[in-house]
């Protein structure tokens, strides 16, 4: 199943720009998810969709230090992210995942949230296309949200 999922804030900028309709499919039980993948998680503790980057994977300690994150003791590199100061360890429990978004000191996250650690079942889809920015009005075509 596909989607357009508009992102709705400049949380994930400047890979993503706020107003931006990104193509999203479904992420079902089975499919894999990796570190890096940017998807849309049912977030009830904001009450809504929101678009993150999956950094944190099950079973893993994210060590970030003046911004700079690392695994497992091994740093990350992290092209997309903008520069922060924010400093932390997560130690990631099973079936869950640490995401964040890539303008980092504008981004509630992972960090901020009262549950830090995403449950597999919230990640709802992974987008696949990027770049498409149409107005919030007179969109060339319906756009479809998950249920």
């Amino acid at each position: 199943m596909l989607w357009l999922t508009r992102v709705q804030s400049n949380s994930m900028a400047p890979t993503l720009p706020g107003g931006a309709l990104e193509l999203t499919r479904r992420l079902w039980r089975r499919t894999p998810v990796r570190r890096g993948d940017v998807v849309v998680v049912d977030s009830r503790e904001l009450g809504r969709h929101v678009v993150k980057r999956v950094i944190g994977l099950p079973g893993e300690t994210v060590a970030i230090e003046a911004g700079r994150v690392s695994i497992n003791g091994q740093p990350l590199a992290e092209p997309y992210a903008s520069r922060s100061v924010f400093t932390d360890t997560f130690h990631v429990p099973a079936g869950h995942y640490l995401l964040l978004g890539d303008h980092r000191d504008a981004s509630s996250d992972s960090r901020s949230w009262r549950q830090p650690y995403i449950a597999r079942a919230a990640l709802i889809g992974r987008l696949i296309g990027r770049g498409w920015s149409w107005p919030q009005r007179g969109l060339p075509f319906a756009v479809e949200r998950p249920a």
